[in-house]
């Protein structure tokens, strides 16, 4: 007897699972894309992760469904940030709902953000990047369907 194809199965899979598919094959692209820069081989992280060369594999075919804890391991060992976001939120101050604009308080929150290197090197990043016309802009409305 023949063995069904999994493709139906396969097809479903993808369907139901499209969103987090995106984000997980953008975040390997942005792996392999560091490997390759940084010149280290998929065993090498394999072996600072402490996975098998095999998870790392599936982890590069961006198919994974990654904990953040995962991705800031990756982050840390490949001294690069996979998951980013717009800049523009970090720039403006934190507002609470229903009470009235502090001011100072907007303006320590938003040093807090600015503060460690990372947030700043990322910020002037894409600063650097929206002045050269190489951002995007979305509707967040969009976003969140």
């Amino acid at each position: 007897m023949k063995q069904q194809s999994k493709y139906l199965e396969n097809a479903k899979f993808r369907i139901e699972n499209r969103e987090w598919l995106a984000y997980s094959k953008n975040i390997s692209i942005r792996i392999i894309a560091a490997l390759e820069e940084r010149k280290i081989s998929k065993n090498n992280l394999s072996k600072k992760l402490n996975l098998a060369p095999e998870c790392i594999k599936e982890i590069l075919k961006g198919k994974e469904d990654f904990s953040l804890s995962l991705i800031a391991k990756i982050s840390k060992i490949l001294e690069v940030e996979l998951i980013s976001f717009p800049s523009y939120k970090y720039e403006k101050s934190i507002k609470k709902l229903g009470k009235k604009d502090n001011s100072k308080k907007s303006i320590n929150e938003t040093n807090y953000l600015l503060s460690s290197k990372a947030n700043a090197k990322h910020i002037r990043k894409g600063i650097q990047q929206a002045n050269e016309g190489k951002t995007t802009k979305i509707n967040l409305k969009n976003l969140w369907k």
